[in-house]
């Protein structure tokens, strides 16, 4: 059993064992950029975290957040939402991307929660679908989400996911993000990346999203229409100050060779459509 308290770090919490009150972790909360690969230009952020522990140790994101369990993961996604609107909601108009279970929307009162504090659109981002996706309670949650104007994403998909696969068509996604392992494995075969491109893309409403692009041929492999990019060529996650600062103009591009004119930010951020 774990808390969430406030940390003496901005845009941090800590989480403390219930069981050991020595035992504890520093969330700093980065946001990375997601944008459009043929000009580079970010339109929206996936909230993520360092993890520190006690001993100041980094710790695996990946092996932390697995063994986290539900109630810490909504818990930590409030939190997120509470420190933007001190920090970069209230410098523009930006779409954020959270990280939680689809079990998480089986329980109405931790929608209510979220709907409440959200001040801006919000994308929830799905990657356990440990769930019955037969739920009543589910759909009907999902589909208030999206009354309210915000978005539902699929995380990390794979074409060999059963469960994901499922989805497809059942649950009015809005962005399908695909797994990086594609870009990693499939990078000579473009045809290929093409085919999973447009079979995915009649299944969302906005479009697909590649993750860990990394080098300017996977970059070049996916530039084309409604179709999104993250990755390390683009940008490494950013802290909060720095993504703040980046947003004074417009359009950040984030590509490592950016040379093009800065101006500064008068208008809104530029969403996927």
């Amino acid at each position: 059993m774990h808390k969430i308290s406030t940390s003496d770090l901005p845009n941090a919490v800590r989480i403390e064992s219930l069981l050991n009150y020595n035992l504890y972790a520093e969330l700093t909360f980065l946001l990375q950029p997601i944008v459009i690969p043929t000009t580079g230009e970010v339109v929206a952020f996936e909230a993520l975290s360092k993890v520190i522990s006690q001993s100041g140790d980094q710790l695996n994101n990946e092996d932390f957040f697995e063994h986290a369990g539900t109630e810490l993961l909504k818990s930590l996604v409030i939190a997120q939402i509470s420190a933007f609107k001190q920090t970069v909601y209230t410098k523009r108009r930006i779409l954020i991307s959270y990280n939680l279970p689809l079990s998480c929307m089986e329980d109405d009162c931790f929608v209510e929660k979220l709907l409440a504090i959200c001040t801006q659109k919000v994308a929830l981002e799905f990657t356990d679908l440990n769930v019955n996706l037969k739920s009543k309670k589910i759909a009907d949650n999902l589909a208030k989400v999206q009354r309210q104007g915000h978005q539902l994403w699929l995380d990390d998909y794979l074409h060999h996911s059963r469960v994901a696969n499922l989805t497809l068509g059942y649950i009015e996604w809005d962005i399908i993000k695909i797994d990086k392992s594609y870009l990693y494995f499939n990078t000579e075969e473009e045809s290929l990346l093409k085919s999973l491109t447009s079979v995915l893309q009649s299944y969302v409403k906005k479009g697909v999203i590649f993750e860990g692009v990394e080098t300017e041929l996977q970059r070049r492999l996916i530039c084309r229409e409604k179709t999104f990019a993250q990755g390390y060529y683009f940008s490494y996650p950013r802290c909060i100050n720095e993504v703040i600062q980046k947003m004074k103009f417009t359009p950040w591009k984030a590509l490592h060779n950016e040379r093009s004119q800065q101006i500064e930010h008068t208008g809104e951020a530029p969403l996927p459509v």
